[in-house]
């Protein structure tokens, strides 16, 4: 799999190696965001943990089937938290 980290996704602080593990680590659980339903490419939204476990929110589209464009990373907030439990119902 080939990841490709957007400059915004490193705009709150977060490293290259924290987006890459916390991507690694949650992509299974990836889902799609009542907001994102209708979004094209679709988008994705995940939470994974870094290297020190801490939980990491991360928002991707998927380029092709190797290839996923992370544009958005930063610590996991209880609102998103909350945004993905509605999205697993």
């Amino acid at each position: 799999m080939r990841i490709i980290i957007h400059a915004h996704a490193r705009e709150h602080g977060l490293s290259d190696e924290q987006i890459t593990c916390a991507y690694e680590t949650g992509y299974t659980s990836a889902v799609t965001r009542k907001r994102d339903w209708h979004g094209e490419p679709p988008r994705w939204a995940m939470i994974g943990f870094d290297r020190q476990a801490r939980e990491i929110k991360l928002a991707f589209v998927q380029l092709n089937g190797q290839t996923v464009l992370i544009f958005h990373a930063n610590y996991a907030t209880k609102g998103f938290k909350r945004e993905m439990e509605e999205a697993r119902r």
